[in-house]
């Protein structure tokens, strides 16, 4: 998107390529990513394709091309962006409008976004994350947090099938996140069984 010469031209995540989220299966909103200035995207821009939504089957296949993202290294990739990027605030914003998730910014921004979520890995820990509007402050605490999951399709599962299970039994009012999360937990055990203490020996063969 970030090299897109055709004005107005968005990209749209929506069903069926969205899953709940993972934790406690809630319908996950469409996402939008808007180059600006040449897709300026507002409130009634997201009322008008909500509306439109789902779009139906598709003219074609939409092939993604980045060159040189797996090549160049974090300081090159760095080195290359104007020291100023990100000092303007409307360079780029992370909104919902009209429950549609909106990534808009400026081709360079989304060249940096590209990077960082390329750049995600799994080290010492089974998820990795970042907040793609980190570089307001000092803490990385903001909008647009993007996460992966080693297990993210067993945790999708599980959420799903605790989100059932609670709203089975119990009248929807009554219902809070953390009780899904909790059921959650209860399906897991269910699944591994209780977790082995360190002073347990393996059963023997």
């Amino acid at each position: 998107m970030s090299y897109q010469r055709r004005p107005d031209t968005v990209v749209l995540i929506g069903a069926p390529f969205l899953d709940p989220n993972p934790f406690d299966a809630e319908p996950s909103d469409p996402i939008v990513f808007a180059p600006t200035p040449a897709a300026p995207f507002g409130t009634d821009a997201a009322r008008a394709l909500k509306r439109r939504t789902p779009t139906g089957p598709g003219h074609g296949t939409v092939r993604w091309h980045t060159p040189g993202l797996d090549q160049r290294t974090w300081s090159e990739w760095a080195d290359s962006q104007e020291p100023d990027l990100y000092r303007n605030a409307t360079d780029f914003s992370i909104t919902r409008r009209s429950n549609v998730l909106v990534f808009a910014a400026s081709p360079t921004i989304l060249r940096m976004w590209a990077h960082q979520v390329h750049a995600m890995r799994f080290y010492n820990f089974p998820m990795d994350y970042e907040y793609l509007e980190g570089w307001r402050n000092n803490f990385r605490m903001a909008e647009g947090e993007v996460q992966i999951f080693a297990e993210y399709r067993h945790m999708v599962s599980r959420a799903r099938t605790a989100r059932r299970e609670v709203f089975g039994a119990a009248d929807a009012s009554e219902v809070l996140p953390s009780d899904i999360w909790d059921r959650g937990d209860d399906i897991k055990l269910r699944v591994l069984g209780p977790p082995r203490s360190h002073t347990e020996q393996p059963d023997s063969a």
